[in-house]
């Protein structure tokens, strides 16, 4: 090999000279164009420069693993875009240099053994060429975008590809040998081979990411849009790369610009109070993040037109597939039990959006918790097996009417009500929806740039304005119908006993007067112990002191 091989070589593959001319494999000069390097998957096995444990073949660009059996292209691992890039240094278009691709295939047929039968010779085709751009996640198969970085669903173009392999296998049989070559095509024909391949495929190391700690829009920090992702930390837009494993992205593209209809709105929402508009759009951008840790949700209430289904719509809109639309039933008290695939649905979601709660309802507490916890879940779709992830949503929540609940602190604590006044009919703008879309790409570099504040300053909480704080306290009030009870009907009498029984009585009359959904007796119970009533056993049962019913 000459001095201009090694150095073209260690431009393709990333080594330097003299790393390749210490790395070449101990072989006959014939054998000397493969060389021992560092494996890519750092995340798989332990290997450094000292003890590499791939082979690199300086002829091909094929690389392969002894030790975690990764197989593929070290370019091609390294470098997803590749067709984008090497179709911009050599002035072809993109769609010339995809065809340029396919001698891929034509360079891994001699790698793959051919001794086992076609349906592995294809399936090992198939996994050589296209590791680091397909996986098979969750028994769903995903496709890495060239241009973008972004894993988008791809079940056909999987099969394209695969079907790609098979053709380039059946020209690698020499024509003399028509028998083969005609088997072979039949089966190609059939799709059985083809089928067989991909269910290999798809439980391959390299493929499939079970077994490995491979999960979708983990990063918070990182937020997919049209061209790339967003670092939300510097407001950097740059491709994605494979191992990010972006499978979601907003529906627009950040640019400057004025949102004047969008600030008028927040104006309208906020009731022209300052802080609460500053505050909403901070909350607004924390909720681009995949962050928790502020554990605040919002639940605006008013009367119609108020702007509420709104800001609902437009948020729906620019956040596309960050956004999860969730029906107001699930989170509602219902008397039958509920399937959990709506659940798996908030899977890589960051802003959940409940619209119009319906009215003389309670809050599924259990739900809401496990939606505003931040913590795993554990999910299944429709006929598919459980899976369990990280959630990372923070809900808007809107509706004409305030659902009831218990005494919870977990929930009360997480979620924060804003009221709303409607707007006056001379004030309406009827073509506000079409002027918000027109407005979106403003709007989102509006939303990043705050969400780039909220982690430069993340050590200060998101503090809720002071209405705000009032406004859900009152709120939690009238909904502890036990408290509001104690504040209507117990008064301190020192001395005086009372009956439990005779008490629990006394609250549902109450509860009965005023319209309240009462609490079973236990739970009664144990919410007057918890608010201070003092109470001890005696022979007449569990007796309350020191308190007088009205």
């Amino acid at each position: 090999m000459t001095q201009d091989n090694y150095k073209d070589n260690s431009q393709k593959c990333g080594f330097t000279e003299s790393q390749i001319l210490a790395r070449r494999v101990n072989q006959s000069d014939s054998d000397t164009s493969k060389i021992k390097v560092r494996c890519p998957n750092t995340a798989g096995h332990k290997n450094d420069d000292q003890n590499p444990s791939a082979i690199y073949n300086q002829d091909t660009g094929f690389l392969h693993c002894f030790v975690c059996g990764q197989l593929g292209f070290a370019d091609d691992r390294d470098n997803p875009d590749h067709v984008r890039n090497t179709a911009q240094k050599t002035g072809r278009s993109i769609e010339q240099q995809a065809d340029i691709e396919y001698s891929r295939y034509e360079i891994g047929v001699r790698e793959i053994e051919f001794e086992r039968s076609y349906e592995f010779k294809i399936c090992d085709l198939f996994c050589l060429v296209n590791t680091g751009e397909v996986v098979c996640h969750n028994g769903k198969w995903m496709v890495c975008n060239a241009l973008t970085g972004h894993w988008t669903p791809g079940q056909d173009e999987v099969y394209r590809r695969v079907k790609k392999a098979a053709d380039v296998l059946l020209r690698s049989i020499p024509e003399e040998d028509q028998k083969e070559r005609m088997k072979l095509h039949n089966k190609i024909e059939h799709n059985h081979i083809l089928q067989a391949a991909l269910i290999g495929a798809s439980k391959s190391f390299s493929i499939s990411t079970e077994g490995r700690d491979v999960q979708f829009d983990e990063q918070p920090h990182l937020l997919g849009v049209p061209s790339g992702v967003v670092d939300l930390k510097t407001g950097e837009i740059r491709p994605a790369h494979w191992a990010e494993y972006i499978s979601k992205f907003v529906r627009v593209e950040p640019a400057e610009g004025e949102h004047s209809t969008f600030d008028n709105l927040l104006r309208q929402i906020s009731g022209g109070n300052f802080e609460v508009e500053q505050w909403l759009l901070k909350f607004l951008g924390y909720c681009l993040t995949g962050e928790t840790v502020e554990e605040i949700n919002l639940f605006l209430q008013s009367q119609p037109a108020a702007g509420k289904t709104t800001l609902g719509e437009i948020l729906r809109y620019v956040l596309g597939g960050y956004c999860v639309v969730i029906n107001s039933d699930d989170v509602i008290e219902s008397k039958h039990a509920q399937h959990s695939q709506w659940l798996s649905r908030t899977e890589g979601g960051r802003l959940g959006v409940v619209s119009e709660v319906p009215e003389n309802c309670r809050w599924n507490t259990r739900q809401l918790n496990r939606l505003f916890s931040g913590e795993s879940i554990t999910a299944r779709a429709m006929r598919q097996n459980d899976r369990t992830f990280d959630s990372k949503l923070k809900c808007l929540i809107y509706g004409n009417h305030q659902p009831s609940f218990g005494a919870n602190d977990g929930l009360t604590r997480k979620l924060k009500l804003l009221q709303l006044r409607t707007i006056p009919e001379d004030q309406r703008d009827v073509d506000m929806k079409t002027k918000l879309e027109a407005e979106a790409p403003a709007i989102l570099n509006t939303l990043i740039e705050y969400a780039g504040t909220w982690y430069a300053g993340r050590d200060l909480r998101l503090t809720v304005p002071k209405s705000m704080v009032l406004a859900t306290e009152k709120y939690v009030i009238e909904q502890d119908s036990v408290a509001q009870f104690i504040k209507a009907k117990v008064k301190e009498c020192r001395s005086n006993h009372v009956l439990a029984k005779n008490v629990f009585e006394a609250y549902q009359s109450f509860c009965e007067e005023e319209g309240l959904r009462p609490l079973g007796r236990n739970k009664f119970h144990k919410e007057m112990d918890l608010k201070g009533c003092e109470s001890e056993r005696t022979m007449d049962g569990k007796t309350y002191r020191n308190i007088e019913v009205a």
